[in-house]
């Protein structure tokens, strides 16, 4: 199908960008390079992303 093979890959970075945007602003904030809202409001989009984007690359194939 030619929906799947457009799809997943993107998902897919998408995915891994939105674990970026997990870790990194948890570094950020560590260093004192960011403040607790920012970082607060960074790690609830990114995790909300990864939850929506992740089941289109690791859905099991039905056989």
């Amino acid at each position: 199908m030619r929906f799947d093979k457009i799809v997943r890959p993107v998902a897919c970075i998408l995915s891994f960008l939105a674990l970026a945007g997990i870790i990194v602003p948890v570094g950020l904030f560590f260093t004192n390079a960011l403040d607790k809202e920012l970082m607060k409001n960074w790690l609830f989009g990114a995790t909300i992303l990864w939850f929506v984007v992740t089941p289109f690359w690791m859905e099991r194939e039905n056989h």
